[in-house]
Order: structure tokens, then sequence, then C-alpha cells
């Protein structure tokens, strides 16, 4: 793949006829700690910006980290220590946010920026996460059995998956199951008996933050979907404050 970025091979396209064809790095499908190790960054730092740890819950956004940087620190950093010498070598990278790793298979790659090519696909960014934290949430604050109850009396819907065992035994989720979760979460919290009317919020919003980043440009706007994205976000950290 590098070699034809770089020189160009003869491939086949889909009616058969050969074209000269080259192969630039678009797009790399990853979830965190894969994303962080191509990056190249320590486990405290995003692969895609300049956010650290404590900034991870900042509603602000923060610069985009490119590879053209990630690539001077560890220049320099190789300047000060033998990246032969492993032990002070990951010690010092630790210090810059780095993982030790000095030669990423991207460096050579003509355009190829980690912020580029890893971007946030919805399965891991989205559903997973939401599954991951927020669904525990509603569990621990509305309780799993009051949570099971009523996932379980829901009626049943024409291309809408049907919880009637509950959500708490299930441990691996589809993409689409996730998303049905989802789309019934808020319905099923409101009137809980231990969840007020801000913790709903803060979910409400966090499910329309997911729904805006599903918008695609041919529905909306680049403009329009990052204003939505950015009013959601704003919302919500309003919310988590509150509670």
């Amino acid at each position: 793949m590098q070699g034809g970025n770089k020189d160009g091979e003869y491939m086949p396209d889909s009616m058969g006829y050969i074209q000269y064809c080259f192969t630039p790095l678009i797009a790399y499908t990853a979830d965190l700690p894969e994303a962080q190790l191509i990056a190249c960054v320590s486990k405290n730092a995003s692969p895609l910006t300049m956010a650290t740890q404590s900034d991870f819950s900042s509603a602000h956004g923060f610069p985009r980290c490119s590879g053209e940087d990630t690539l001077k620190l560890i220049y320099n950093l190789c300047k000060r220590v033998d990246p032969w010498n492993v032990p002070l070598f990951q010690h010092e990278a630790k210090v810059l946010l780095l993982s030790g790793v000095h030669q990423p298979f991207w460096r050579d790659w003509s355009y190829a920026d980690p912020s580029h090519f890893l971007p946030g696909e919805l399965l891991h960014t989205c559903h997973k996460y939401f599954g991951d934290h927020p669904l525990k949430w509603c569990k621990e604050v509305a309780g799993e059995d009051e949570l099971e109850a009523r996932y379980k009396a829901h009626h049943k819907r024409v291309r809408m998956h049907h919880f009637g065992s509950g959500v708490s035994h299930i441990s691996q989720m589809t993409c689409c199951e996730h998303r049905d979760i989802e789309w019934t979460i808020i319905t099923t919290i409101a009137g809980a008996a231990n969840t007020t009317p801000d913790f709903v919020h803060a979910i409400r919003f966090l499910t329309e933050f997911i729904y805006q980043a599903l918008l695609r440009t041919g529905v909306a706007s680049p403009a329009t979907v990052k204003r939505h994205r950015r009013s959601a976000g704003s919302s919500y950290n309003v919310q988590k404050r509150t509670r």
C-alpha cells in the first residue's frame, strides 16, 4: 500500500480496465486504544487533538494534533535519548504523552496524518459509548429491575427490536440494537422513581448529540451539523453540572 502511494500501481477497475492508481491512506477504522497506538500517543492523550485526560470532560474544543507535531516530538526526543535504550526512552516518552514508538508506519506515507485518517466511527464513538456509559447510568439511577420491567413492557413494533428479556443480560449488541435502545431510552426512564428531570435532560442531550452525528452532509450542511452538535454538547455539560 505504501509503495502504491509513492510510485503507483496498475490495478483493474470494476469494469476490468487497467488503471494506474495511487493509494493514499484515507481512513483507518480503529477503537480508541488502537487509535492511540497508531497515533503514537499515550493512554492519557487524545489521538486526534491536543486534549489530555484531564480535558476529556471539557465542553471546549481543542486544536488538532497533527502528525507533523507528533513526529517533531519524536525527532527531538530521539536526539536526546537513544530510542534503542528502551527503558529510558519509554520513560521520557511518557513525559511527553507519547507511546514510545519512534518509527510510526505512517511517517513516510505521503499526506498521511492520524488526525485525518483516524475518523470517529459510529459504532465505537457513539453506540458502544452509549452502552458502556449512559445506559449503565440509567440502570444505576432508575434501578436495573425497573428498567428491565419497562423494556419488557414495550409494545412490539415493526423494524424496532423488542427487548422481551430486558437489556441487562445482553453482553454484546449490534449497532442496530444500540440504536433502538437510544431511540427509546428517554421515554423508558422518564417518570421512574429515582430519575430527576435534570438527569433525563442530560441523557436526552447525549442521545441528541448521537442523532446529530448520524446526519450526513447531503441531509444538512456541515455548518448546520456543527452548530447542532455544539448546542447539544453545551446543553449536556450544563445539565451535568446541575445534577
